[in-house]
């Protein structure tokens, strides 16, 4: 975020809102089944472990898990295509 700060302009910032935005979601959207329904519900729906359990009739060492591979992979996602839009515009330039 005190990254994000430093630019005084939507014009400014590297990747605008809606880009940032349509990167998060696809990178939700290729989570398997469960660890996205898992991320969805705490993460965006803002429930607790143990809520989240609860609708998914999962423990909540299960939801951990399945939180900690989603962050991951959401990470590794987002990298991935921060680094094929450098290399683009670096080869394009």
């Amino acid at each position: 975020l005190e990254q994000l700060t430093q630019y005084r302009t939507e014009e400014e910032m590297p990747v605008n809102y809606e880009q940032g935005r349509a990167i998060f979601e696809a990178a939700v959207q290729q989570l398997p089944g469960q660890c996205r329904e898992v991320f969805v519900r705490c993460n965006i729906q803002g429930l607790t472990y143990r809520q989240a359990a609860e609708e998914l009739g999962i423990s909540e060492g299960t939801v951990n898990s399945q939180m900690v591979k989603a962050i991951r992979s959401i990470r590794q996602y987002i990298t991935l295509r921060s680094a094929l839009a450098l290399a683009t515009v670096f080869l394009l330039g």
